[in-house]
């Protein structure tokens, strides 16, 4: 599961959230623990505009947010 090994740039990830997100699908999320790593495919993702009624976020932002 090794193939391309492409890091994505931290400007990428700036662009709006509903442009980044269809762009996830089908790549890896690695997380690099002491003894090793976890590779996992994404399959799906959701996204919403500030705007959005389903955004958690529409009315103010949250402190999970602000990290």
């Amino acid at each position: 599961m090794r193939g391309n090994t492409q890091i994505v740039e931290s400007f990428w990830l700036a662009w709006p959230s509903t442009s980044v997100a269809p762009d996830l699908v089908g790549c890896s999320l690695v997380r690099q623990f002491p003894d090793g790593e976890t590779i996992r495919a994404i399959v799906k993702t959701e996204a919403y505009s500030p705007e959005d009624p389903a955004c958690h976020a529409k009315e103010q932002r949250t402190p999970r947010e602000a990290m």
